[in-house]
């Protein structure tokens, strides 16, 4: 789980045991490759549960759940045909602000790279689809995913890393790839940040602000966030109707941090 999925687990249950209800995490890998739909209403069956957050969900996830009308809201991005009631924080506003930061700053539009998880949920794939709306569809080669659950990131990060020209920022939607991708500028590649390269991160966690330089990056407040959850989810414990909230996306902040700067001057 992220920061803010963190948040949501510890304050929302924290505000929920006042009105004498209980959060409880369930973690099951297998459901989002499942094609049986017996496995999903047995889930549904053992758990009792009166309301769920679906977070980090896949396709197949959102839509058993909408299509057999469990109470419930997305803390995420919807699918494509989901209208289930969703708090979503807009990663892809903010890369469209840091993009232009970066252009603005004289980066290269062919020397930015993005780094996000290998994964096909919405918000990784809006993610994708950001990017190369911007930057034009050869874009795409820019992109550098790698997988959550073996944290590669050394590895998919040392071909461009080693290429010429080296990219000039370097964009991560995750703060796990971010302070890894950190360590590996400054301490094996013998490169300082921002001088010789950018790093921008979209989320935050309290610890990029203890890292030397620190991480630009954008947050949203954990307050808006738990509000939000919390009032969907009374209203959905008491009649389950889950209709009127809609999607709502909470624009993050962008904090400056130390990391972002002009891109180095090329030698001739």
């Amino acid at each position: 789980m992220n920061w803010i999925g963190l948040v949501i687990y510890g304050e929302v249950g924290r505000i929920l045991a006042d009105t004498g209800a209980t959060i409880q995490y369930t973690f099951k890998p297998w459901i989002h490759r499942s094609k049986n739909h017996h496995q999903f209403d047995d889930l549904i069956d053992e758990s009792k549960s009166d309301a769920w957050i679906l977070y980090r969900s896949s396709i197949k996830v959102q839509e058993y759940f909408q299509n057999n009308a469990i109470p419930s809201i997305l803390f995420g991005n919807a699918h494509k045909g989901i209208n289930l009631p969703a708090l979503t924080i807009d990663y892809s506003a903010a890369l469209h602000h840091c993009l232009a930061s970066l252009i603005r700053l004289k980066h290269d539009p062919k020397n930015i790279l993005l780094v996000i998880p290998g994964t096909k949920l919405a918000g990784n794939l809006q993610l994708r689809e950001t990017f190369t709306e911007i930057l034009g569809p050869a874009a795409s080669r820019q992109i550098i995913s790698y997988q959550e659950s073996t944290n590669n990131t050394s590895q998919v990060m040392q071909s461009p890393l080693l290429s010429t020209p080296r990219p000039t920022a370097i964009i991560t939607l995750r703060v796990r790839a971010a302070v890894k991708i950190h360590g590996l500028l400054s301490n094996q590649y013998r490169l300082s940040i921002p001088q010789n390269i950018s790093l921008i991160c979209l989320e935050d966690a309290p610890l990029m602000e203890h890292l030397v330089p620190r991480i630009s990056r954008y947050r949203v407040e954990n307050k808006n966030v738990t509000n939000f959850v919390t009032s969907a989810l009374s209203q959905l414990l008491s009649s389950g109707i889950g209709k009127p909230w809609g999607h709502r996306p909470l624009l993050p902040e962008f904090i400056k941090g130390e990391t972002i700067s002009a891109p180095p001057v090329r030698k001739r």
